[in-house]
């Protein structure tokens, strides 16, 4: 098997010359380095080549069995689309249900306590984040390594299927009766999260995308994939409100719900309406549309060859690992049965493991092991703090601005709308035209570079200052259009992910952001308490906005923490580039020796 596939076809997809010759001065490094190592070479290197070679072939395929992006982008965009186009309606009718409850518990009659039913409401949400966490836990752990092995579109539409059979389920613990179950409630998200939830649907876009894209394409192509999110969600509660609007025309509502605070429900009804749950029942269908996509439609992104490939590698590996050479032969089921139930395995990768990068960066390991740490913490606990940040920023509305449920809903769709044009136009922009184009910076294949580093500046830059505006807004009008302008930082989290790939082997993406979407999860059960009990401190002692400024510090932390990590990559680089030079001329020196001698001894005979 040849290191790199066939000359002409890898030059006409590969045109960036600096880029090409950065590629070429490693391999050739690392072959200096490594000849006594070449079955560990075969094992990597080659691998990650043949790859290469099987993305192009995807190019001769059919467009409709052609796995793109456009097509894990429509799969994503109708589950956000769905989730949201429900979500007000599905508040709606738990804080119905809970004031009955509530009501039913206290004895009160016709009217039910609000505070505690806020109470409520909120503890069966602490419930949800506590059971969907540790559920999604192991499927997170587990979902990457295996989609390597029998492919990515398998496991999307199990994670559709059991967000529909969870939803559905859920639809008649509603219409069962007029009061909230509260245990019933939580085991039917439980059931939605089986096989992960959303954060594991879109780790599993990403590595549809790492699939099916060249280095340079794959910042903007995870960036598609978080627009097709974005755009799903800013148009999902539009249609929801037009739902609601026809439903209050027919007379369905007593009032107008758009315009009226939760809070101030608190007259006790009876069942639900049929014609009240109209939205939850587009959403469940929608969910079963998508099912349908995905078995028809959404072509696989790996190839036969190379899920055979995965499931031989991951056999091995196993073996290797639980095998001793002096202990008795184990029954052969036991490595395979032992890798399913070990679903904290993938985190290992996040420690970058000798046994699991190239031979190529063994010179530099300890370097690279530093900036691949700090990129995955910083990329994990920077979605753990935002995560709850938007609860925090519809709180502080209602708080500080007296927000309807029509103005939440106007955020949520300038938002995300200004997410999805960043991303899909603002994006490509700054990268290849300002960034790469007009300054000149290089865009490599090995690491985390100069072109990445400024996307993420660029981003990082625009959430810190936004959160300080946010923090001295006076109006609604001005919090909303501020959050709007710093939607520019949702640029920097494709980047950061697009530059870890880049340090793996191209077998290993789906295992990588298996790992971590497993500590993304971990963390979204702890941080998120955190974030809002100093949120609810801050509103105790009058000055809900500190918590603004708290996290613009964070993030501008966080933005010189990844500066210094091209500062230390920069630096290594050129040390191992001196180290090469002087073998090289050592090399040539040695030469010129021998060759010196030998003709000493030809002048001499």
């Amino acid at each position: 098997m040849s290191q790199r596939p066939s000359g002409p076809k890898y030059s006409a997809v590969n045109t960036d010359e600096a880029a090409v010759f950065e590629e070429a001065v490693e391999a050739t490094y690392g072959a200096m380095h490594n000849e006594s190592d070449p079955l560990a070479s075969s094992a990597l290197e080659e691998d990650s080549a043949w790859l290469k070679e099987q993305r192009l072939s995807h190019q001769s395929l059919h467009w409709l069995k052609r796995p793109t992006v456009i097509m894990i982008g429509i799969c994503l965009f109708l589950v956000a689309f769905a989730a949201s186009s429900a979500e007000s309606t599905r508040q709606l009718i738990t804080f119905k249900l809970a004031c009955n409850s509530v009501a039913a518990e206290m004895g009160t009659g016709d009217v039910c306590d609000p505070a505690q039913t806020q109470i409520l409401v909120s503890s069966l949400q602490q419930a949800y984040i506590i059971a969907v966490g540790c559920t999604t836990i192991f499927s997170s752990g587990k979902l990457g390594p295996l989609s390597d092995q029998y492919g990515r579109r398998l496991f999307i539409g199990l994670i559709v299927l059991f967000q529909a059979v969870g939803k559905l389920v859920k639809y008649f613990v509603i219409t069962s009766g007029p009061e909230l179950r509260f245990s019933l409630m939580v085991l039917t998200e439980i059931l939605a999260s089986l096989c992960g939830g959303v954060m594991t649907l879109v780790m599993l876009a990403n590595c549809y995308v790492s699939d099916i894209s060249e280095p340079h394409q794959r910042t903007y192509f995870l960036g598609i994939i978080m627009a097709s999110l974005f755009v799903g969600l800013s148009l999902g509660p539009a249609v929801g409100n037009v739902l609601i609007s026809l439903t209050n025309r027919m007379g369905v509502f007593a009032r107008d719900i758009s315009k009226v605070s939760t809070s101030a429900m608190t007259a006790v009804s009876g069942k639900i309406p049929r014609e009240e749950l109209v939205p939850l029942k587009v959403e469940i269908g929608l969910l079963f549309l998508v099912l349908l996509f995905i078995c028809t439609v959404l072509p696989e992104s790996r190839t036969q060859s190379a899920r055979r490939m995965s499931r031989s590698l991951s056999r091995s590996s196993s073996q290797a690992s639980l095998t001793r050479p002096d202990a008795p032969e184990a029954p052969s089921a036991r490595p395979g049965l032992l890798s399913m139930v070990n679903f904290l395995r993938p985190l290992r990768l996040l420690a970058y493991p000798k046994d699991q990068v190239a031979p190529s960066r063994y010179a530099s390991i300890r370097t690279t092991r530093v900036a691949v740490i700090l990129l995955v913490l910083f990329d994990c606990l920077f979605i753990s703090i935002m995560t709850p940040m938007g609860e925090v920023f519809v709180m502080y509305g209602v708080y500080r601005f007296d927000w309807t449920a029509q103005d939440i809903g106007s955020m949520l769709v300038v938002t995300c709308s200004f997410r999805a044009i960043t991303l899909l136009v603002l994006s490509p922009i700054l990268s290849h035209k300002l960034f790469s184009g007009y300054f000149g910076l290089r865009t490599l294949k090995k690491r985390y570079d100069h072109v990445e580093w400024a996307v993420v500046t660029t981003g990082l830059l625009a959430d810190s200052m936004g959160m300080l505006l946010l923090g001295l807004s006076p109006s609604s009008r001005m919090f909303i259009s501020v959050m709007a302008i710093s939607s520019i930082g949702s640029i920097a989290t494709p980047a950061v992910n697009s530059a870890l790939v880049k340090f793996y082997p191209e077998q290993k993406v789906g295992e990588l952001f298996s790992a971590m979407a497993l500590l993304k999860n971990t963390l979204q059960i702890v941080v998120p308490y955190l974030v809002l009990g100093i949120y609810k401190k801050t509103v105790t002692h009058g000055i809900p906005q500190l918590l603004f400024f708290i996290v613009a510090i964070i993030v501008f932390i966080g933005l010189l923490v990844l500066t210094w990590v091209i500062y230390i990559l920069d630096k290594e680089d050129a040390r191992v580039a001196r180290v090469a030079e002087a073998e090289a001329q050592m090399e040539e020196e040695l030469r010129r020796q021998v060759h010196h001698r030998n003709s000493s001894f030809s002048a001499g005979a």
